[in-house]
């Protein structure tokens, strides 16, 4: 933890017991001073425990936008490429269909799939 970070108001150790209860805990039988501590600390925990789900759903979700535009990339290089096949063409187009944003492009792709669906 850097200087300029606050320090975390539920320590590891605490979060550590509070994941391994004892007997009484698992009753939901606590002592007054563990319910103080659980009224305070409960809502701080919940808050983080929902932006750490957040920074991984965000982080999740950037890394499916990484894949996509590189297999748009690949299908784009793919049909600016000499010497392909049907294949690689028919698999190009429905990368961009999938994936482009770009209606002209998606357009285009479709073109191409209905002109090698006539030729076959």
């Amino acid at each position: 933890m850097s200087a300029i970070e606050p320090k975390p108001l539920i320590s590891n150790d605490l979060l550590t017991e509070l994941a391994n209860p004892n007997y009484d805990a698992t009753r939901g039988e606590f002592n007054t001073e563990t319910r103080a501590l659980l009224a305070t600390a409960l809502p701080e925990m919940c808050r983080e425990l929902l932006a750490h789900r957040q920074a991984q759903d965000h982080a999740l979700e950037q890394s499916f936008r990484n894949q996509a535009n590189d297999q748009l990339r690949k299908a784009r290089a793919t049909l600016l490429g000499d010497g392909k096949s049907n294949f690689a063409i028919f698999t190009a187009c429905n990368t961009i269909l999938e994936h482009s944003q770009d209606a002209t492009e998606r357009n285009a792709a479709t073109d191409v799939l209905a002109q090698i669906t006539r030729a076959a």
